[in-house]
């Protein structure tokens, strides 16, 4: 239980500190926007940290200007979005019986026709041998990152089942993705890339195929891409020396650092406007085909600045990107700042304590009705009734 007096005080501290820190930013957004203003034509310097062994700080690529806005493309007629989400049951030692469940919410929304939306869950329940996945030559416990790495697969598949139902429908689809299409956690285990990385991109390729776009949609936005990019404008030294500079405060970060990409673009965007395409410098994607590198834009909704992730494939189409910034910001509109679809995926895919309870209850009976012996740990019980 949480003494709210007790942090009253502490309350009260913090509350001014936040207020010194949003002045602090103030003037650090002016000192990044004079340097945007600089960064046209960052070319050479650019082609100066690519060449640098050690590469500090990851950098978004421009594709072309890194000034100019898009403005909102005008898009009549009907379309149809799809979105998925996921959420799970982990395995527990202290449950009545080892397994896990994954829960795929499913949404398809068709705008101007007046046909039926598809919005249901389909939960997956795991047991047995999928305790211990085959990933790669051996067998491996089920962790949390394994769990989250299959999610994500099924999430995936379920998307490109929707977007083929989408296209039966006949108009232009877009398929929207809560977070981000840039693998990072596959970036330090072979293993784990070489099955979900290929079942990912394999997805990717079957909504080209379809002509669907997709992109991944990140609302509060905490990547710095643009920022650090900027750092090459600041730095004051002939030929970079980023991974042996001497300087105990390095210049290229005086004034405008800390400072997250999308307090940037809140200055300079206006409403339903875009910034530039840029390439994203994580590592990962050295694995990625050509055409599905990922890139990325600032989508202006409104409310916030997001930050929305699409494959080359999509970003070399302008009718398809033009739907994604149109559709996306249409959206974020209907669900009064953040996607409606995503919104709803999450509400199908999210599993209650209720929910939970309900299930391990369901589960209880079966197991009886079959002979099987239930029993759950003292902890559990403890935690499900309290002790006094």
């Amino acid at each position: 239980m949480l003494d709210l007096k007790l942090l009253h005080d502490q309350l009260a501290g913090l509350s001014q500190d936040l207020g010194t820190q949003a002045q602090d930013r103030s003037g650090r957004v002016q000192a990044a926007l004079a340097l945007l203003a600089r960064a046209d034509g960052l070319g050479d310097r650019l082609d100066e940290y690519q060449e640098l062994n050690d590469k500090p700080w990851r950098l978004a690529i421009p594709t072309g200007g890194v000034t100019e806005t898009t403005p909102l493309p005008t898009f009549k007629g009907p379309s149809t979005v799809v979105a998925t989400d996921g959420s799970q049951i982990t395995p527990s030692h202290h449950e009545i019986a080892l397994c896990y469940l994954i829960n795929i919410g499913r949404i398809l929304y068709t705008y101007g026709t007046g046909e039926l939306p598809l919005q249901r869950s389909v939960p997956y329940l795991h047991h047995g041998d999928e305790l211990r996945p085959k990933v790669g030559e051996r067998r491996q416990p089920m962790t949390e990152e394994l769990l989250a790495l299959q999610r994500n697969q099924q999430e995936s598949a379920a998307l490109v089942e929707l977007a083929w139902l989408a296209v039966n429908r006949g108009h232009p689809s877009l398929a929207l993705v809560d977070g981000t299409l840039i693998q990072f956690m596959l970036e330090k285990n072979d293993q784990q890339r070489d099955v979900f990385l290929r079942s990912h991109l394999d997805d990717l390729d079957q909504l080209r195929g379809l002509r669907v776009p997709v992109a991944g949609y990140l609302s509060n936005s905490r990547s710095a891409d643009v920022v650090n990019l900027l750092r090459l404008v600041a730095c004051p030294k002939e030929r970079l020396e980023c991974s042996t500079c001497a300087h105990h405060e390095p210049p290229c970060e005086e004034g405008h650092l800390p400072l997250h990409d999308r307090r940037l673009w809140a200055q300079k965007l206006k409403p339903g406007e875009r910034s530039p395409l840029f390439y994203s410098s994580s590592p990962i994607l050295k694995y990625y085909p050509d055409d599905q590198k990922i890139l990325f834009f600032y989508l202006h909704v409104g409310s916030e600045v997001a930050r929305l992730e699409v494959p080359r494939w999509v970003a070399d189409d302008p009718e398809l990107l033009a739907r994604v910034h149109a559709l996306a910001y249409d959206q974020a509109q209907k669900g009064m700042g953040y996607p409606i679809t995503l919104q709803e995926a999450h509400n199908q895919a999210v599993v209650s304590r209720e929910d939970r309870a309900r299930f391990f209850s369901l589960l209880s009976q079966r197991m009886a009705a079959a002979g099987v012996q239930v029993a759950v740990s003292n902890k559990q019980l403890k935690k499900r009734a309290g002790v006094v």
